[in-house]
């Protein structure tokens, strides 16, 4: 069974992944994600925590991340983020997508 902790974690990415799949084009950035996250009452993460969890979903391959000219990264949907999002695949470390009716 997981952790509190972990399962909060892992909600977290997918809210990151969803929010990111809202945007216009699939394309935000992670201040702006941090900031869809404090309206999800996830109001006690600073931003490293915000950018911890997108490096993880690059390296999983459903985000491109580009360095901006600020502090804040941009942040790309992939085709593989898509394809999670509709259920496709399972990846650990992020909680499954609930199929919409």
């Amino acid at each position: 069974m997981k952790s509190f902790a972990r399962t909060l974690i892992e909600d977290r990415r997918l809210i990151l992944l969803r929010e990111t799949a809202a945007r216009p084009g699939g394309v935000t950035t992670s201040t702006t994600l941090k900031t869809a996250l404090y309206a999800a009452s996830l109001q006690n993460l600073d931003i490293s925590q915000v950018e911890g969890d997108l490096s993880f979903l690059e390296r999983a391959g459903l985000v491109a991340l580009e360095p901006l000219h600020t502090d804040a990264l941009g942040v790309r949907l992939t085709e593989r983020g898509e394809d999670y999002l509709r259920g496709g695949i399972d990846i650990d470390g992020i909680s499954a997508p609930r199929r919409r009716p």
